[in-house]
């Protein structure tokens, strides 16, 4: 008798199932209908669905991967199995699929089981069903078994690299490196976070050595943890800080661009501190700013930018100078008055600047200077967010912003009984110390391409300045601040007949300064380094508005276009500057 493929197959202790593509089972042998129980309608011509949807799953995955796989953990009738799963192919074509199914356990209820079956049971049912990754290696670094949890995170079937050395998976670029390697070096356990090339995951891989008594290394146990959607989730995370941080220094870009419209220049940390805390109480809508300063420094500007930054720039902006009206008629240009409450009043009367203020912003310009007569009818007026015209019989509500600015000490008026306290307290509920010019050396060389473009446009000019006039800009101490600067300049450009401007400064102008920032006493703050930065970027400064490229800035200071591109790199400097 002829021995045939078929008596073959039936012969083999493990149950062997073959399907066509389409799942229909065209060969079942002895052990596998003894293993499944097969009843009728599950005979040769059924769908493999009729045994298991688990088997018709695999089905379509071992169809998809074109390639041989393992599984363990089908249970099907009481029965514990390892199923594999192979493609049958014809010239390079799958036809169908062959399954090897091997009992592991036989569950019966009342089983009695020795101890060391159920021992093993255990630690079978913890290995095989454990979410963690989990391999077991000699001391040579073979692998000697690995569960499916694994075979999942890794993306290969424990056969192909059962009893081969781990080091194969980095050779293959499987993953990027093996844990197992500084494991066998060092003899203690190794943590390392690992990425899987072809599966595309990271794992927190987690080595532990097992010693005999010599200290020799019996196995290694090797437990991964999927930390991919954390390590997602994580990018996530860093992608929306960065666009946060983005949007914010948008916002900050555009409120000093909005800045810079008014003629405010923040160079400098000084100015960048006082300009986050006017569009702080901008946001906020609080009242009772108290601005103070050196004549020149730009209170009036300040002020304006607050009521522009806020919610009621819609709304109107009243000014008005405390000093530049004797008592008498302050009090009426600030509180109105009725028709002949005094001579002169006429016969029609008057609002005041508080009621013309209604929901904008008035400014106290000068406040130092405000009679002590007006002094308590003000506070009234802050206390209780309401005036009295001159001859009126009846209050009137104001909401309005009440910022206050002055170049006087408050402080000195008050301890020489020339302003009230109390006046002085509720005045300064929000308080900004602009600083002077002298103080922010930074914001000359900005200041002065800013008013030198505005007045060249203004006379169609096309002015510039030296270096040298730069330089002698920023070593003047400037004790009328930016006004100062801006009138400089403002003659600059009309009186002078040549291009270049070489000397700018009012005759008899001192330069005290013998440093292009401050002097050491003033700077005494600022360490060598933030002293050379900050020259460095002044020189930068004043290069790119001379030239129009970074090449020809190069030239200027007859050093390289790299060099100059990293510097402007490093001082976070833009390589598009108008020219002075």
């Amino acid at each position: 008798m002829n021995i045939n493929h078929q008596h073959i197959l039936r012969s083999v202790p493990e149950g062997i199932i073959a399907t066509d593509t389409q799942g229909i089972m065209v060969f079942i042998n002895d052990a596998a209908d003894r293993i499944m129980n097969m009843t009728f309608r599950q005979q040769a011509g059924s769908h493999i669905s009729t045994i298991s949807n688990y088997l018709s799953e695999l089905l379509t995955e071992c169809i998809e991967q074109e390639k041989p796989m393992r599984f363990r953990d089908f249970q099907c009738n009481g029965k514990r199995m390892e199923v594999e799963i192979s493609p049958i192919f014809k010239k390079k074509t799958i036809v169908g699929v062959v399954y090897s199914l091997k009992v592991k356990y036989v569950f019966k209820a009342g089983d009695g089981l020795s101890t060391s079956q159920m021992l093993q049971l255990q630690l079978d049912a913890v290995f095989d069903f454990s979410e963690l990754g989990t391999w077991i290696l000699d001391g040579n670094g073979i692998v000697l078994k690995l569960n499916p949890a694994a075979e999942k995170l890794i993306g290969i079937n424990a056969t192909d690299i059962e009893g081969k050395n781990i080091e194969l998976l980095a050779e293959k670029g499987i993953i990027d490196q093996a844990l197992t390697p500084h494991i066998l070096n060092s003899k203690r356990p190794v943590t390392k976070l690992l990425h899987v090339l072809k599966t595309d995951r990271y794992v927190m891989s987690t080595g532990m050595p097992i010693l005999d008594q010599e200290g020799n290394i019996l196995l290694v146990v090797v437990q991964e943890l999927d930390i991919t959607t954390l390590r997602n989730l994580q990018g996530q995370l860093d992608e929306l800080r960065v666009l946060a941080e983005k949007y914010q220094d948008e916002l900050s870009h555009l409120n000093l661009l909005d800045s810079k419209t008014h003629g405010i220049i923040s160079e400098s940390k000084e100015m960048k501190q006082v300009l986050n805390v006017v569009l702080k109480l901008a946001r906020f809508d609080v009242s009772n700013i108290l601005i103070q300063g050196e004549s020149g420094t730009g209170k009036g500007l300040i002020a304006q930018f607050i009521h522009k930054s806020g919610k009621r720039k819609a709304k109107p902006f009243i000014q008005v100078n405390c000093a530049a009206l004797p008592g008498t008629l302050l009090e009426a240009e600030l509180f109105g008055f009725e028709k002949g409450s005094f001579t002169g009043a006429g016969t029609k009367g008057k609002i005041g600047l508080f009621e013309m203020a209604q929901h904008g912003t008035i400014l106290l310009d000068e406040i130092g200077e405000l009679p002590l007569s007006l002094q308590s009818k003000l506070l009234k007026c802050l206390d209780d967010h309401e005036i009295m015209h001159i001859g009126g019989l009846k209050p009137i509500k104001v909401d309005c912003t009440i910022i206050a600015a002055t170049n006087r000490d408050l402080k000195n008026r008050v301890a020489e009984k020339k302003f009230r306290e109390d006046l002085y307290h509720r005045l300064n509920t929000f308080s900004i110390k602009l600083p002077s010019l002298r103080q922010r050396p930074e914001d000359i060389v900005a200041l002065t391409k800013f008013f030198l473009n505005k007045y060249n446009r203004k006379y169609n000019m096309q002015k510039r300045l030296s270096f040298k006039a730069v330089h002698r800009l920023q070593q003047y101490e400037f004790p009328g601040n930016v006004r100062e600067l801006k009138n400089i300049l403002n003659q600059g450009v009309v009186m002078h007949d040549e291009e270049v401007l070489n000397d700018i400064l009012p005759p008899g102008g001192k330069l005290p300064k013998q440093y292009p920032w401050s002097s050491i006493e003033e700077d005494a703050r600022l360490d060598l380094t933030e002293l050379i930065n900050n020259f460095e970027k002044s020189i930068l400064d004043h290069a790119m508005g001379q030239c129009k490229s970074t090449r020809q800035a190069a030239a200027y200071l007859n050093t390289s276009q790299s060099r100059i591109a990293r510097l402007l790199k490093k001082h976070r400097m833009s390589s598009s500057y108008r020219r002075l």
